[in-house]
């Protein structure tokens, strides 16, 4: 494993054990509408490598579930339709167990796109943990905790 996958590796692990004290019934939970559920948040920055970095960087990646793209999309909406944030908590699917292999799926690729000694320097810059989509998997995951309790 290199250094990047190193960095990409714990920032997706943090993410995990922010929600470690969590029951799985606490994943649903979005207490006021301006907060996102933490099942969301471990989804939304799945599906954030997974449409704009793996989608463009690894030949034949397949997506893990087509829907996603409309649960887990926030305010991109040049890129498709979207759960309106206030309505994120009345999801009952995905289940919590599904996120989690989604969120492995996603890692699983990743770090083969990541491992590849082609990779661009672009997606370097992406993944690194002040790059755009590192850096939303850090702020999305930070707030559920703080608005779950």
């Amino acid at each position: 494993m290199n250094n990047l996958s190193d960095q990409y590796l714990s920032v997706r692990k943090s993410s995990e054990e922010i929600c470690a004290p969590l029951e799985k019934e606490d994943y649903v939970v979005q207490p006021v509408v301006d907060v996102s559920p933490p099942k969301w948040h471990l989804g939304h920055t799945s599906w954030f490598f997974e449409m704009f970095i793996l989608k463009d960087y690894l030949p034949d990646y397949q997506e893990f579930n087509p829907q996603y793209n409309f649960v887990f999309n926030s305010y991109y909406e040049t890129v498709g339709a979207r759960v309106v944030r206030t309505d994120r908590g009345n999801l009952s699917r995905p289940s919590v167990d599904d996120v989690y292999r989604y969120r492995a799926h996603v890692d699983k690729y990743m770090l083969q796109l990541l491992e590849r000694p082609d990779l661009s320097a672009a997606v370097a810059d992406l993944v690194t943990p002040w790059g755009s989509t590192t850096n939303n998997n850090t702020r999305n995951c930070s707030t559920p905790i703080s608005n779950t309790f």
